[in-house]
């Protein structure tokens, strides 16, 4: 259990870095700080702050319905974690759709029509 809860938190913070940089390459320069600090505002009010009204909600229910503490705190961490497959799957979807929005950035950014990046400390500006 330690071993696997050890790599679960060593890769729900590996998925943090790449997360910061896109805030921080989305926003102005000035406006940077303002970003990181919202971005963790944000992390702890709904981890935080909401996790532990859900899972005592959770609890609390199942051991209303008449379920045992062991199966009700199973149900309540499994209902909890259970945003990691949806967030797991966002990232998939992320990493193809980055290839998509390049070629479709190239195919309709010519010398005439120049559209403005989608980033805003863009390189090539």
């Amino acid at each position: 259990f330690i071993i696997g809860a050890a790599m679960t938190e060593f890769l729900v913070f590996t998925a943090t870095g790449p997360v910061n940089n896109v805030i921080l390459w989305c926003v102005l320069y000035e406006d940077r700080p303002l970003a990181a600090a919202l971005n963790t505002l944000v992390i702890h009010a709904l981890g935080d702050a909401c996790a532990p009204l859900l899972v005592g909600g959770l609890v609390k229910a199942q051991t209303e319905n008449g379920q045992d503490l062991a199966y009700a705190y199973n149900f309540a961490f499994g209902v909890a974690v259970f945003w990691l497959i949806f967030s797991g799957i966002a990232f998939i979807i992320a990493v193809y759709c980055v290839d998509w929005l390049e070629d479709w950035m190239h195919r309709n950014n010519d010398e005439h029509t120049r559209k403005p990046s989608l980033l805003i400390n863009d390189p090539s500006h």
